[in-house]
Parts: structure tokens; sequence; C-alpha cells
């Protein structure tokens, strides 16, 4: 979780298997729930359900049809036309047939992962990287991954980091904090610029296994891809060098003090030296004060969930998308477990928070809103670079119940494209949304033959075909 200083992807977030409804957020007792269904906001999930363009999935034919033509009438637009050539361009090719779905391997990843150690490592390496061109040239499967630094380094354990964040693995332990388990899979710390994730880093055969498993990355990419979001946004908080330069400052004041004064070299280094320590603890002290403050809890979030919503634009996730609502449940959990006044007892040492009515509900209500903003500007070209310094010093408005600056770049936005027509601006976003899940889908299968034919080549037998396809 960003909290200015740091971020993390939590543990839990991944094992959890339902959320609190928005009804027991407001302490209004919650509709039940449907008989055999976990407790998730129902209306968002029956909503997607129900959906022409959900029915089947992205490459349903109903789903094709039904934006053909949502995307042939919106094309009749010069603002589209001019804009999102690519959007026309797509639409026309819906007409034709989808992408024929590939079947499941009758072996599984870790026996795949085995069988690939005992290649030779040099011949493995080699092997490795051509694949991994391979992909690149002929998919769009690492888009999102070139512009992190994540493609290059997928070969090489992320040894050199990437985006200039040094990437440490915790091997065989747990991602702590002086001494405690964090509870998360990864975080970032934003004053030394290092992520730390849990684990040793994914090598050759495990990547590869999943490739051609099913066309994913292991849960470990998802992480360090998540971290290096949270690197976008650093400006939140004072960092390493500016909190550095205080305390330097502090010492030389006290130095030249210390000498007005008549007082010895050997009186005033030591005195400098504790000078300088005591300042750096107060202002770590103070700014963690500040980055778990209430106050800055619905910023914290939304940087939060930008990270979160990032990582779901690229093909290689393995876990399904989660809706800005899901991801707002368990931030909000996050968050308060570190504000002493939201907890259920400041004096209790369990994580628990107590999920109630007042400020912290608007606040996560307006995180909801702005993570459908964020997922907005994504979708009409806005990069994570530039939605990170803007979310680096975010801060949400209780008059409005939003965040000021993200509104407003997205209002910018919209005139820039000629989408002030809401009913335009809508439809819009319906098509580009379902043009990325239908090239995620054709990006994974296509990375995922590519894998399975490398593998064939080195005369590995995938085993049986399974019934059921890949999505």
């Amino acid at each position: 979780m960003q909290s200015g200083a740091q971020g993390s992807v939590d543990r839990k977030h991944h094992e959890r298997a339902g959320y609190l409804s928005i009804e027991e957020l407001k302490g209004v007792p919650a509709q039940p729930p449907k008989e055999g269904c976990p407790r998730l906001v129902h209306a968002e999930r029956e909503e997607a359900r129900s959906a022409p363009d959900q029915e089947g999935g992205a490459e349903s034919e109903s789903g094709r049809k039904h934006f053909h033509l949502m995307i042939a009438e919106l094309s009749k637009t010069e603002a589209i036309r001019t804009n999102f050539p690519d959007l026309v361009k797509f639409g026309a090719r819906l007409v034709d047939s989808a992408s024929p779905n590939i079947s499941k391997v009758g072996v599984s990843t870790d026996h795949l992962t085995e069988v690939l150690r005992k290649l030779p490592s040099e011949q493995l390496r080699l092997a490795f990287g051509e694949l991994s061109n391979s992909i690149s040239t002929n998919t769009s499967y690492f888009r999102e991954f070139n512009s992190l630094g994540i493609t290059n380094e997928l070969q090489n354990g992320f040894k050199a980091g990437a985006l200039g964040v040094r990437i440490k693995f915790t091997g065989d332990r747990q991602v702590e904090s002086g001494g405690e388990d964090l509870g998360a899979s990864a975080q970032y710390n934003s004053r030394t610029n290092e992520a730390t994730v849990e684990g040793h880093a994914a090598a050759a055969p495990e990547l590869w296994a999943r490739l051609a498993t099913d066309g994913r990355l292991p849960d470990q990419i998802e992480f360090i891809h998540h971290e290096l979001i949270h690197s976008l946004q650093r400006g939140g908080s004072l960092s390493r060098v500016s909190r550095a330069g205080i305390a330097i400052g502090s010492s030389i004041g006290v130095g030249l003090s210390a000498s007005l004064f008549g007082a010895s070299f050997g009186v005033q280094l030591p005195l400098q030296v504790a000078t300088y320590f005591a300042a750096a603890y107060a202002i770590d002290r103070f700014c963690g004060a500040v980055d778990r403050s209430e106050g800055c809890a619905a910023g914290r979030a939304i940087r939060e969930l930008q990270a979160y919503l990032a990582t779901e634009e690229s093909p290689s996730i393995a876990r399904e998308p989660r809706s800005p609502m899901e991801h707002v449940m368990h931030i909000s959990m996050q968050i308060g477990a570190e504000v002493p006044q939201l907890r259920q007892d400041p004096n209790s040492d369990e994580r628990v928070m107590l999920v109630s009515q007042g400020r912290m509900v608007a606040a996560g209500m307006a995180v909801v809103g702005a993570g459908a903003q964020l997922a907005a500007l994504r979708l009409l070209g806005v990069s994570h670079q530039d939605l990170g310094k803007l979310l680096s010093k975010a801060e949400f408005d209780p008059r409005t119940a939003g965040f000021p600056t993200l509104s407003a770049k997205e209002r910018a936005v919209r005139q820039e494209l000629g989408l002030q027509d809401d009913a335009l601006y809508t439809k819009t976003l319906q098509a580009l949304d379902f043009k990325r899940k239908v090239e995620n889908t054709e990006a994974r299968q296509q990375a995922c033959r590519i894998a399975r034919s490398a593998l064939i080549q080195f005369g590995i037998e995938l085993g049986s075909k399974e019934s059921g396809v890949l999505g």
C-alpha cells in the first residue's frame, strides 16, 4: 500500500474470498446475499454478467457484433476518426471471425518447469531470449511492460532493477519491517527507491512453463509491476535527499552556534553528529505520522488504486480483474488498520479497521469514482508516468467529495479529444475498453502458442489436450 514513503501488495488481497458490501460501509444493514454467493457487491457483478459485451467473454460473437455496430456509429464522428484511428480499424475487423481459442494442455505448469530446469543453463538462456524476442515482435503481449523496463529484465532476474528502482527478493523469508512480517507480497519504499519482493526471482523455467500453460506469468511479475507504478508516484512525501538535507542543515546550524559560544572541536563534532541523527529520526517520525493520518488516507488510496488497475492492463496477469469498488474495499481496510483513530481498539495489536460512517466512507466512495476516472484517462492514452505525477500530490477535497486535480485532467483531455458530449464520451470509453479486452485475449493466446511451439522444437511433450479453452 502506498503511504508516501512505502507501498505494498497485500498478500491477503490475493487470498481473500469476499469483500464487505457498500451498505455495510455506510453502517446500514446490508440486504442478505444471494444464496450460495460470497459477500460481494452483487449489483456490479449482476450488471457485468448481463451486459452484451460480457456474455461469453470478450471474444463472444454477440459482443463482437454489438461493438462492431457501436464503433461503426462512432466512426461517423470526426473526433473519433481523427483521434482514434486504431479504434476505427479495430471496429472494421470485428466483422471477421474471432481468432480460434487454444485448448488447455495435459501437463501442469510445475511439470513443465521441472522439465525445463533439466536443460543446460546456457541453452535455456538463449532459447528463452529468443522466445521473449519472438513474443515482443509478433504480439502486443509486453506492451505494458516495455515502458516500465520489465521486458528486458525478465531474462535477467531483475538484477539491474527497472525504471531506476532497485528490486530485492527476500528468498525464503517474508517481506518484513523491523523484524515483523508485513503480510505483504511486495513493498516499495520511496525514500530509498527500492522494491522488496517476496520469494526468489522467477527464472526462465517458471516463466516459460507458465506462458505455455495458459499464456500468463507468475504472480511475482504482477507484484513487481505494481511496485514500479508506485515509483512513478514519488513526490507525495519528502524524498530521502530532502530529509538528509534538512538533517545536515540542522547539524551545521548547531555546529555554527556552538562555535560562536566558544565550544571546542571535541565538543562540536559529537554535538553535530547527535543533532544529525536526532533530526533524521524526528523527520522520519513526523513524515510517517502525516503519511498515516486520516487526512491523507484518500490520497494514498487513489495512488494504491492506480497501481492495482495498471497491473490489470497487462495480458500476463494471473488473476481476473476486479472492479474499482472491490479494490477500494480492500485498500480501505489496509489504510484503516494503520490509522489509530480508525482501529476497532486503539490499544489492540489486531490490524482491524472499524468500517463505519463518516469521512472515510465519503472518501472511499470518492476513490471508487476516481478509479473510473483513472481507467478512463488510461483508455484515452494518458501514460502511467503522467498519472503518477498527477497523483503524487493528489488531495481529496471533502467539499466536492472528489480529487480536483484528477477531475481537471479528465476535463482537459475530453476537450482536447472533442469528447465533451457525455453520450459520445461514454460509448467511446466502452468501445476502447472492449478493444483492450479483445487485444489482451489475442495477445495472451498468441504468446501461449509461441511458447508451446518453442517447447515442441525442444522435443518437450505437452501431453494430450484437455477439454476447455484458454481465455
